[in-house]
């Protein structure tokens, strides 16, 4: 198990605001003042005798309670009870002391499961784009150094019998069926597979395909004669082959548009580069909905043909 220290210094404390510590001090300081002045302890002594209209036994002669010495008569009894119900009872500002810490320890434990759960996803899905680098070098390695073709550009991927296209010619690469063949058979990964097309805690949107992955929309696109070579690239390592996607497009570039690339943990997402390399970048760095910032180390751009027709994505 985790210890508490550590967990409590992984906490983000961001998301349990606006709790304030001032707000937890005062709250501990009403529980115990409510915890005192609440109970009301009455005298159960073992001698109760006071007897109505007897003011020797009465502090006064005003109105008695019960009769009777043994200790044993039933208002004797009552009385007790009554005591005991008052100590232990819960008063109703208790309670709610008691709901108020509970959220709270809920707000930390999520502030710590949050960011936990979001890393192993981000780590899951950097796994299945290292995988489909290792495809991409194979299906290079013999294919003469040529890549496979992006499919479908800025439209939401509608046709998936072209075995050219990356989603049907890697696969075969790492002993899966063809994405087409998946679909055509009635096997279309969802949300929540174990399936390398779908990154974990992607949402499926609907549509015909559901790919959480896309290739570089500059890279390989069908209005070129050939496929992209990958000796005709400049700087591979530099250029991005795959990046996180909606779910609907074959192919992604940071765009205003909805097939930009996105960033899905926790504003952090990855990015596999035609060299086999996955790293993970912010969703501003990677310019996210919002257009390519032509960084140093990630380039859409590939020092090829395709880069005349990529200031329009």
């Amino acid at each position: 198990m985790i210890p508490l220290g550590m967990l409590l210094r992984r906490v983000h404390w961001e998301t349990v605001k606006p709790v304030k510590f001032e707000l937890l001090l005062l709250l501990a300081v009403v529980c115990a003042v409510s915890a005192r002045a609440d109970v009301i302890t009455l005298p159960a002594s073992k001698d109760a005798s006071i007897v109505k209209g007897n003011p020797d036994n009465n502090n006064g002669g005003g109105p008695c309670f019960f009769s009777g010495t043994d200790g044993n008569s039933s208002p004797h009894r009552a009385l007790i009870a009554w005591q005991n119900r008052a100590i232990t009872a819960f008063t109703l500002i208790e309670l709610l002391i008691v709901i108020a810490i509970i959220a709270i320890l809920a707000g930390i434990v999520m502030g710590v499961l949050g960011p936990v759960s979001a890393a192993r996803d981000q780590t899951r899905s950097a796994s299945n784009m290292r995988q489909w680098g290792v495809a991409l070098a194979a299906y290079a390695n013999d294919n003469d150094g040529y890549i496979p073709r992006r499919g479908q550009g800025v439209q939401p991927v509608m046709q998936l019998n072209r075995p050219e296209d990356w989603f049907n010619a890697l696969p075969p690469y790492l002993g899966l069926q063809a994405y087409g063949d998946l679909v055509a058979a009635g096997k279309r990964p969802h949300a929540g597979d174990n399936s390398i097309f779908v990154r974990p805690g992607a949402k499926d949107p609907g549509g015909t395909a559901f790919l959480s992955y896309g290739m570089n929309m500059n890279l390989s696109p069908w209005d070129l004669t050939q496929a992209t070579k990958l000796n005709l690239v400049s700087q591979p390592s530099l250029v991005v082959f795959l990046a996180e996607t909606p779910g609907q497009y074959a192919s992604t570039y940071p765009s205003k548009r909805a097939y930009s690339c996105q960033a899905p943990y926790r504003n952090q997402g990855n990015i596999l580069f035609l060299d086999g390399h996955v790293s993970a970048y912010s969703a501003t760095y990677i310019g996210v909905n919002k257009g390519d910032p032509h960084r140093p180390d990630i380039s859409w751009l590939t020092g090829t043909a395709s880069d005349a027709q990529a200031g329009q994505y």
